[in-house]
């Protein structure tokens, strides 16, 4: 086991540093092979984190196989620190970004992961987005049932005025109450394409496509993390064709999304999930764990 937690943020195998690490082979007639997995810091587990693990014919070719491996990731730990960017300076460093890209510039919402917990309807980044006139702008996956069936009601190319999202906490997450425009409506199931969850049906429930002064928002009626550009297409959007995309994902949009964008940037917006493990009441994890990388250590 490594002595520090990794945040989900610096966990995907697709970029570094964590890239480097599922990429190390070791050496020796007597190795057979190495495994790493990264374990999920929201468990409050005796073994919480990240583990090596070496096949090999002799428990000395192991052993040292698995020695060399973890001095490998210890050496890097600094780098698994993730940049997590304020909701007011992501989105300034977006725009700044998206004036000289050729492709989008990614915000991960990362704190209203549902994959970690998070609702999918908090509002912080779209306000921010709106403070700073952002233009170019398309957010999802937004799970609001009311708004989607407003926007149904109201039919595509009417103007609705409800108060979006906002509606689970935690504290300081409010509804976004403003004027949108129905741009578009669909419901029923249809099949996901990423590779994530590629050819998985999938029935997100009434679906609508809304614009509020130029931040465009995929609204469903289900949650479901962007993990996949399927429901972005079912609604008519080009995910790659965008300025800026918004994402609620900490990791998972990265394996579709990621190699369409020109940078991507992790913000900090109020939400359910919590990025930094410093922050856990941790009372199981074993003592002597720095709860970050460099970060402080449980006496627990």
């Amino acid at each position: 086991k490594t002595p520090f937690l990794l945040p989900l943020d610096s966990q995907c195998t697709l970029s570094e540093p964590s890239r480097s690490v599922v990429q190390w082979r070791g050496s020796g007639d007597e190795l057979i092979d190495t495994d790493y997995a990264a374990g999920f810091p929201p468990s409050d587990t005796v073994w919480c984190g990240p583990a090596v693990v070496a096949y090999a014919w002799t428990q000395a070719a192991a052993d040292a196989a698995a020695d060399q491996y973890l001095r490998f990731i210890c050496d890097r730990e600094r780098d698994f620190d993730p940049l997590l960017w304020s909701a007011d300076d992501g989105v300034r460093e977006a725009l700044r970004l998206a004036q000289t890209a050729r492709r989008p510039i990614i915000i991960a919402d990362t704190q209203d992961n549902p994959g970690a917990g998070g609702s999918a309807d908090t509002t912080g980044i779209l306000a921010a987005l709106l403070r700073a006139g952002a233009q170019g702008v398309m957010a999802g996956y937004f799970c609001d049932p009311a708004a989607a069936q407003a926007a149904h009601a109201a039919g595509e190319g009417r103007a609705i005025d409800i108060a979006l999202g906002g509606r689970h906490g935690p504290p300081g997450v409010v509804p976004l109450a403003d004027r949108f425009e129905v741009l578009r409506c669909v419901d029923g199931p249809f099949r996901m394409t990423g590779s994530v969850a590629g050819k998985v049906t999938a029935d997100l429930g009434p679906m609508a496509l809304l614009d509020c002064r130029g931040v465009r928002i995929a609204v469903t009626s289900r949650r479901v993390q962007a993990f996949d550009p399927a429901p972005f297409e079912r609604l008519g959007v080009d995910p790659a064709a965008q300025r800026i995309l918004v994402l609620k994902s900490s990791c998972h949009f990265r394996a579709d999304f990621e190699p369409l964008a020109d940078a991507v940037l992790s913000v900090l917006s109020p939400g359910a999930y919590d990025p930094d493990p410093a922050h856990y009441p941790y009372r199981r994890l074993r003592a002597g764990v720095r709860l970050r990388p460099g970060g402080p250590q449980t006496g627990a």
